[in-house]
């Protein structure tokens, strides 16, 4: 049984990684092109700061918290440019000629984080590696002004040629709430809240499938991560949600309350067309795409309440959120 368990493993890990061979394969390939063609196209165009600016929206949450589940459905739904799959691979140049022009996929299937469909949603990594360290999860300290430009005026040609505001998804975004903020004093957020033992639980599982280990990490990382990296893994994982999380609320607290939508992701998965709705009475800015669907505006999502790992796993997990602060919502075993 064992044994046909690793094997199943194994052809679950060479079928990921040859999709992930072929993202970076195509990235590496077309990495010059899209350098030469960005710089091209801004050489000749005008600066898109004279045109009307929409604030972008930053969709803000601890990995696992059912972010890619609302990004999805709000990217289809409402009239927003978002980050596709072709975009991600063409970082420097696909805020030309993606933002306002693709609609993803309604089967709103993705896996940790992105589609693989070309036009399906990303978190396009590779276009904030343009203005913050590939490795540094948890940026806070202030940009260069020279890359606070780039950054706005990278935006502002999205906002421009898209003509509609810019809906963004990634998860180290949570961490950069106030370097955002900097450059972005008109943006908007989305926080998204889900029981931390579920997102909890999620990143172990996650651990399980993408490394074939609960102590080995794939996803964000808060400041704090030097002193919990060496904790069991139950207790690591339970304050890696704390920190995000905090860092998350303490630096959306001095954002201005009209600026920031909080969404419970159970209410979100009941009534998911309820919450656009509220959205775009929230901010004006922000309209239904034309025509939508029965089935889209009737869509509900299943939400997951099962503990799923060992009883003392979950155990420690629990008794680790209760220690760390009273005020932390969780659901107690």
């Amino acid at each position: 049984m064992k044994a046909h368990a690793k094997r199943l493993f194994g052809m679950f890990r060479e079928q990921i990684s040859r999709r992930a061979l072929g993202y970076y394969a195509a990235q590496k390939i077309l990495t010059p092109v899209d350098k030469l063609l960005g710089s091209a196209i801004a050489a000749l165009k005008e600066p898109a700061h004279s045109q009307v600016f929409y604030p972008p929206i930053f969709i803000i949450g601890a990995p696992r918290s059912g972010s890619t589940l609302l990004y999805q459905y709000l990217s289809f739904v409402l009239e927003v440019s978002y980050i596709s799959s072709i975009w991600s691979i063409l970082p420097r140049s696909g805020q030309y000629f993606f933002p306002g022009k693709t609609l993803p996929p309604a089967d709103f299937n993705s896996f940790y984080g992105n589609s693989f469909s070309i036009y399906g949603i990303h978190e396009g990594g590779q276009i904030f590696t343009q203005w913050f360290p590939d490795k540094e999860h948890h940026f806070t300290a202030a940009l260069p002004d020279s890359v606070n430009r780039k950054m706005r005026a990278y935006f502002e040609v999205v906002s421009s040629v898209g003509k509609q505001p810019w809906l963004i998804k990634n998860g180290r975004n949570s961490l950069r709430i106030s370097v955002l903020q900097d450059v972005f004093p008109e943006a908007v957020y989305i926080r998204l809240n889900r029981d931390p033992m579920m997102v909890a639980q999620s990143i172990i599982e996650g651990r399980y499938r993408l490394t074939g280990s609960p102590d080995q990490n794939w996803t964000v990382i808060p400041k704090e991560w030097e002193n919990i990296k060496s904790l069991p893994y139950p207790r690591q994982v339970a304050r890696q949600v704390y920190y995000i999380e905090l860092q998350a609320n303490e630096d959306l607290a001095k954002v201005p309350s009209e600026r920031v939508s909080n969404c419970d992701y159970d209410a979100f998965c009941t009534s998911p067309f309820e919450y656009a709705l509220e959205i775009c009475k929230r901010w004006r800015f922000v309209r239904l795409r034309p025509d939508l669907p029965l089935t889209i505006r009737n869509k509900t999502f299943k939400v997951s309440k099962e503990y799923r790992l060992r009883l003392e796993i979950l155990d420690q997990m629990s008794d680790e959120f209760e220690d760390l602060a009273t005020d932390f919502s969780y659901k107690k075993l």
